[in-house]
């Protein structure tokens, strides 16, 4: 969209989220893993202390492990990740 006289626009916004809940932000990477169709059927632990979010429990592959922690990290809030998903090709 053009607006007359507008030569250009420099957006300068900076959003900054302050510390959250803890128990808000396991609810909130339980439910991004629970939404997403590849990852709501993984049985997964999530704790989080002091913003430091920790997935344990086992995944079928290497690719789902990372899917999972990607999901977790796109949790807004989320200061630190450690993923301990376990890999075990027989599930």
């Amino acid at each position: 969209m053009r607006v007359r006289g507008v030569l250009s626009v420099i957006d300068e916004i900076e959003i900054a989220i302050g510390p959250r809940d803890d128990g808000e932000l396991k609810k909130d990477v339980r439910a991004a893993l629970l939404a997403h169709p590849a990852s709501h059927r993984f049985d997964l632990g999530v704790n989080v202390e002091n913003g430091k979010v920790t997935l344990t429990g086992s995944v079928p592959s290497f690719g789902a492990k990372t899917l999972a922690g990607e999901l977790a990290m796109g949790v807004k809030g989320i200061a630190n990740l450690e993923n301990k998903l376990q890999v075990d090709s027989k599930q």
